[in-house]
């Protein structure tokens, strides 16, 4: 069979049904997750999810790590929104270990972020704090610096609600020195 030929440079033209198709569905869902994020941009939250869980189904079938994690944290955020924590934690659970497959330390430190926030919303303060620590842990070894400090001083908020006076002591010390080393202003 004869390879057909481009009419600009002559350069043999490869057809892959399959691939085509398989790019021609990721190009889609890339589109729809688009549409996803536009939809919660203006409030329309379930429309949202539909499109996200759609988008979310393709990335997955198609091992797109990392476009599967952002649907994963979208649908986190749109739970939230809906006021369904459960969900939104469930969500972005999914999405810290597909950022973590992906190789994407910092995604996976900001959806343990999330997840704290999260969790500490709940009540849950030692599951928060566990995952507050995982956040700030990966952000210390990438050497993200003002990310340390916020995740000292959360720690330290979560101590001093517990009664822990001493470590919250500690975590806000260790913040303001983090603080005073990069020039940063917390909690502006």
């Amino acid at each position: 069979e004869k390879a057909r030929m481009d009419r600009t440079g002559g350069r043999p033209i490869s057809r892959k049904p399959a691939k085509k198709a398989e790019s021609t569905e990721l190009e889609k869902a890339k589109l729809i997750m688009r549409q996803a994020l536009v939809l919660s941009t203006e409030g329309q939250l379930e429309e949202a999810r539909k499109a996200a869980i759609k988008a979310a189904r393709v990335f997955k079938e198609n091992s797109e790590m990392r476009e599967m994690a952002l649907a994963y944290e979208l649908l986190g955020g749109l739970a939230e929104r809906r006021g369904d924590v459960t969900e939104a934690r469930a969500w972005l659970r999914a999405a810290v270990e597909t950022w973590r497959g992906a190789g994407d330390d910092n995604k996976t430190a900001e959806c343990f972020g999330k997840l704290g926030h999260l969790s500490y919303l709940c009540g849950d303060r030692e599951r928060a704090s566990r995952q507050f620590q995982s956040a700030l842990e990966i952000d210390d070894a990438l050497g993200n610096k003002s990310k340390v400090s916020a995740g000292l001083r959360r720690l330290g908020l979560i101590s001093e609600e517990q009664g822990e006076y001493a470590r919250a002591a500690e975590m806000f010390r260790e913040s303001a020195e983090v603080v005073e080393a990069i020039g940063d202003k917390p909690g502006l």
